[in-house]
C-alpha cells in the first residue's frame, strides 16, 4: 500500500512539472535563456530600469536647451486707477491697468551659457547611470542562465541515474528469479532469497529518489523559465560525457576575460566613474553660473500716457557663491573618499573573483582524471560482474560474490556520472563569472 501510494505522489509530481511528456521536444539551453528574456519578472523589472535610466539621461541632456516661456494675461477694466486715493501719489501713478480689455503677452528665453561644467557632468553621471543599469540587466541574465542551466544539468544527471537503477532493478529481477529457482532445488539457502529482495526493494527505493529529485528539478526549472502552466516542459535527455576534453585550461586568459568581462566588475567600474563625476559636479559649485535671458512683451492695446507699451530686453545673469560655510569642501571630500572606498571594493572583488576561477579551474582539471579513470573502473566492474555471473550460473561462485560485483558495477556507473556532474557544474559556475562562454570546447 506505501509503495502505491508514493508511486501515485511520484507521478502528480512528474505531471506537474512535465503535464505533456511526449507532446513536445525537449528544451535546449537558447530556448531556455529566450524563454527567460521573455517571461522571468525579475528581468522584465531589470529592462524596465534600464528604459528608466534611458529617460533619466535625457531628461538631464534637456538641460542644454534653452528654455522658452510664453505667458499670456488679458484684463477687461472700467476704470483707470485706483478708487481709493493715496496720499501724495497722482491718481495716473496708481493705474493698475488701462480702461477697457486688454491683453499683455510676454515671451522669455532663458540659456545657460556657463555653468562650471555641472550640466555636462550631470549627463554623464546619467550615461553612467544607464549602462549601470544595462550591466545589471546582464548580471541578471547571467545569473537566471546559470540557475537555469544548473537545474536542466540536474535533471540530465537524475535521467542518467534513473537509467542506471532501471537496468540494476532488471538485473536484480534475473538474479531473484536464478537464486529462487535453486532455491526450490536446495542449492540456496532462504536467506539468500531475502538478502536479494531487499537489494531490489533498496534499487527501486533509489529509483523513486531519483525521479522525485528530477522533478523538483523541473520545477524549479519552469519558476526560472517563468513559463505558464499550459506550456509543456519536459525532462532533459541523459547526461552524456562532457569529453574529449580540449586540453590544459588558459588560467590568465580566463582571469584577463573576467577583468574585461565580469558583470560585477563592469557595474563597479562604472560606479567608479559616476562617483568621480559626482566629485566634479561639487566642484562646479566653485564656479559662477551664466544665464542669458531675452524677454519680449507685446502690449494689446498700446497706451504710452500710461507707460503700458510693448518691449524687448536682454538679461545677463551671474551668479557666484562666495561663502556656504565650508559646505562645498566637506562634500568634496567626502565624494573623493567615496571613490577611494569604490576602488577598495572594485579590487577586492576581482582578486575574488580571479581566486573562484581558479577554484573552478581546479575543480576541471581534477574531474578530468576522475572522468577518465572512472571510465575505466565502469568497464572493469562490468567485466567483472559478467565474469562472476558466469561462475555463479555454473555453480562455481556464492551468491555474495555476485551482488558485491552487481553493486560495484552499479557504483562505477554512478561515480562516472557524479563525475560528469561535478565537471559540467564547475564548467558552468566559471562561465558564471563572466558574460560569454570564454571556456566552451573545454
Amino acid at each position: 500500500m506505501k509503495k502505491q501510494l508514493l508511486s501515485s505522489f511520484l507521478t502528480v509530481l512528474i505531471f506537474m512539472a512535465s503535464p505533456s511528456v511526449l507532446a513536445a521536444p525537449n528544451l535546449s539551453e537558447q530556448e531556455v535563456i529566450q524563454h527567460i528574456i521573455a517571461h522571468n519578472p525579475v528581468l522584465l523589472g531589470a529592462q524596465e530600469a534600464v528604459n528608466i535610466a534611458r529617460a533619466e539621461q535625457k531628461e538631464s541632456e534637456a538641460a542644454l536647451w534653452p528654455i522658452l516661456g510664453v505667458n499670456s494675461q488679458f484684463t477687461a477694466g472700467n476704470v483707470q486707477h485706483m478708487s481709493m486715493p493715496v496720499p501724495d501719489v497722482p491718481a495716473a501713478s496708481m493705474s493698475m491697468r488701462p480702461q477697457g480689455l486688454t491683453a499683455n503677452l510676454n515671451a522669455t528665453v532663458m540659456y545657460p551659457v556657463f555653468t562650471g561644467g555641472k550640466i555636462q557632468a550631470q549627463i554623464e553621471g546619467a550615461r553612467q547611470r544607464v549602462q549601470q543599469a544595462q550591466i545589471d540587466y546582464t548580471q541578471q541574465l547571467l545569473s537566471l542562465r546559470t540557475d537555469a542551466l544548473l537545474a536542466l544539468l540536474n535533471m540530465r544527471w537524475q535521467s542518467s541515474r534513473i537509467a542506471v537503477f532501471i537496468a540494476e532493478r532488471e538485473r536484480q529481477r534475473e538474479d531473484l528469479k536464478l537464486i529462487e529457482k535453486r532455491f526450490a532445488l536446495g542449492k540456496e539457502p532462504y536467506y539468500n532469497v531475502l538478502r536479494s529482495q531487499a537489494l531490489l526493494d533498496n534499487i527501486q527505493q533509489s529509483l523513486n529518489k531519483a525521479e522525485l529529485e528530477r522533478a523538483q528539478q523541473g520545477l524549479e526549472l519552469r519558476r526560472i523559465t517563468a513559463l505558464p502552466k499550459e506550456t509543456p516542459l519536459l525532462f532533459s535527455e541523459a547526461l552524456d560525457n562532457p569529453g574529449p576534453f580540449k586540453g590544459v585550461f588558459e588560467r590568465q586568459r580566463i582571469k584577463q576575460q573576467i577583468t574585461e568581462h565580469s558583470p560585477q566588475l563592469n557595474i563597479l567600474k562604472s560606479r567608479i566613474l559616476e562617483a568621480e563625476t559626482r566629485v566634479r559636479i561639487s566642484q562646479s559649485r566653485y564656479m559662477p553660473f551664466i544665464y542669458l535671458v531675452g524677454v519680449y512683451e507685446q502690449r494689446i492695446p498700446e497706451i504710452e500716457s500710461m507707460q503700458y507699451t510693448s518691449g524687448a530686453a536682454v538679461d545677463l545673469l551671474i551668479s557666484l557663491p562666495v561663502f556656504d560655510g565650508f559646505n562645498r569642501d566637506a562634500e568634496s571630500e567626502r565624494l573623493r573618499k567615496e571613490v577611494t572606498l569604490l576602488r577598495y571594493t572594485y579590487a577586492d572583488v576581482e582578486n575574488r573573483l580571479h581566486a573562484e576561477a581558479d577554484k573552478w579551474l581546479i575543480a576541471l582539471e581534477v574531474n578530468q582524471q576522475n572522468i577518465e579513470l572512472s571510465a575505466s573502473a565502469v568497464q572493469q566492474s562490468q567485466q567483472e560482474y559478467s565474469l562472476i555471473k558466469q561462475r555463479y550460473d555454473l555453480g562455481k561462485a556464492i551468491l555474495l560474490e555476485l551482488l558485491e560485483a552487481s553493486r560495484l558495477y552499479q557504483q562505477a556507473q554512478l561515480n562516472q556520472l557524479e563525475n560528469w556532474l561535478l565537471y559540467e557544474t564547475s564548467r558552468i559556475r566559471l562561465e558564471s563569472l563572466i558574460d560569454q562562454s570564454v571556456v566552451s570546447g573545454f
